[in-house]
């Protein structure tokens, strides 16, 4: 037989499970490093060199160190996705001499 539990009902919801549940709402719009790969089709160290070259911008909960871990924001990753293959702009021209050109 159970005991019987006197008094008010408790929530069994804390606010510390509040804050949980809204950061996972935030980490939602937010890809971790090995999501960003899978969602890009490459390897994580790939990603890390995207963040490098500024392709892709990192966040992070403000850990300092190696163990400090990035993450991407969704719609950064799909803007990149849809991109990526775009045609990279032409240098610019420059006027060529009555000379003959040594290129």
């Amino acid at each position: 037989m159970m005991a019987r539990r006197h008094g008010p009902k408790r929530s069994t919801r804390s606010v510390a499970g509040a804050y949980r549940r809204k950061e996972a709402q935030n980490v939602s719009e937010y890809y971790s490093t090995k999501q960003a790969a899978e969602a890009l089709g490459v390897c994580t160290a790939r990603v890390l060199q995207m963040r490098r070259e500024g392709k892709l911008t990192a966040y992070s909960h403000g850990e300092k160190g190696s163990k400090s871990k990035f993450f991407f924001r969704v719609e950064d990753v799909e803007l990149y996705k849809l991109h990526k293959n775009d045609a990279k702009p032409l240098p610019p021209l420059r006027p060529v001499g009555a000379e003959k050109d040594s290129a």
